[in-house]
């Protein structure tokens, strides 16, 4: 299935790499990781895509709305 490691995105500078390696693929996966289940008080902590050759993960914390 994943040929590559997974790859973890933690600046800013990275978010366009990862779009760009994303951009072709024929399918994603995604998933989503929260600092709770409250959907009014928790955060969003960890943002997972994968395709069927990378899988990434992409920690929201360190990133703003604005990168993403």
């Amino acid at each position: 299935m994943a040929s590559e490691r997974y790859k973890l995105v933690t600046h800013p500078d990275e978010v366009g790499r990862m779009v760009e390696s994303l951009r072709q693929e024929p399918r994603l996966g995604l998933d989503t990781e929260t600092t709770g289940l409250d959907p009014y008080r928790s955060r969003l902590r960890l943002l997972r895509l994968s395709s069927p050759t990378t899988p990434w993960g992409l920690d929201c914390f360190p990133l703003t709305r604005d990168h993403l």
